[in-house]
């Protein structure tokens, strides 16, 4: 064998091996499309592909996934069906290639017009009566702080609470009044349709499944801070950082069940305990 046939015999060989290899390596990946359907990928530079391809080693953990949004929507995860499948979360090992699709939830929609009411400020019980068609005032208090008026109409409780205004006098005492509570049926604040678990109502909700909650079973309560108004109590004080903005208080009678349904009564109440840093 001459030196020339020598040199083609070996490169034939390291060819072939390298091939091995390839074909070897090829059998232990696997890809994963991810489909954006009906969502946008997040990133900046993704947002406008229709899908993002990754590779996986053989019985390797899904891992990281592109994020994906969609409007008025929460994303629940990635199914290999637009609609059932199975789900892949970052623990799914991959043992072949496979096609994922963005699956969702569709958020409520909260009458927020009630949520920014709490904490306006009102200079009479007139204005408030305009302010609220067909309510009444049921009871009022002066004798000691805080001074409270509540009011009532077909579907809400309202509880405001009041103090003098700095252009009273002895000859004429005035009040400024501030809402500081909302209660009516959780329906008038959120379309709520059918009965659902706690958890899933404050994904529906927030589009989180961990915003700040607290659930009593025992007593069939669920209180959470979610939503913002203004406090606009001292809207004439010389602190340019007023109005402060807080969250709102949802205090929740659940079902013996400790289920939310749409009569479920809810409590919205301004609270300066919950400041927005």
């Amino acid at each position: 064998m001459n030196k020339g046939t020598k040199i083609l015999f070996i490169t034939i060989i390291l060819l072939s091996i390298t091939l091995l290899h390839v074909q070897v390596a090829a059998k232990n990946t696997y890809t994963v499309t991810y489909k954006a359907t009906n969502g946008i990928f997040k990133k900046k530079s993704n947002s406008s592909k229709k899908r993002i391809i990754f590779k996986y080693k053989k019985n390797r953990k899904r891992g990281y996934a592109p994020s994906i949004k969609r409007s008025k929507y929460v994303f629940n995860g990635w199914y290999t069906k637009k609609k059932g499948g199975k789900k892949y979360t970052s623990k799914t090992r991959i043992k072949k290639s496979t096609t994922l699709y963005p699956h969702w939830i569709k958020r409520y929609i909260i009458k927020k017009q009630y949520l920014k009411s709490l904490g306006c400020l009102y200079k009479s019980e007139d204005e408030i009566e305009e302010t609220y068609p067909n309510i009444k005032i049921i009871k009022k208090n002066t004798k000691y702080l805080p001074f409270t008026l509540k009011c009532k109409s077909s579907s809400f409780n309202l509880l405001f609470e009041f103090d003098y205004s700095d252009s009273a006098t002895k000859d004429n005492v005035t009040y400024d009044y501030s809402l500081d509570t909302i209660k009516c049926p959780l329906k008038k604040i959120v379309n709520i349709k059918k009965q659902t678990n706690c958890y899933k109502f404050l994904t529906k909700l927030s589009g989180k499944g961990s915003t700040n909650h607290y659930v009593n079973t025992k007593k069939h309560m669920m209180t959470l801070a979610y939503g913002l108004y203004d406090y606009s109590f001292f809207e004439e004080d010389d602190n340019p950082n007023y109005p402060d903005q807080y969250y709102v208080l949802w205090d929740i009678k659940l079902t013996k069940k400790n289920k939310v349904v749409p009569s479920s009564q809810v409590t919205l109440s301004a609270s300066e305990d919950n400041i927005v840093n």
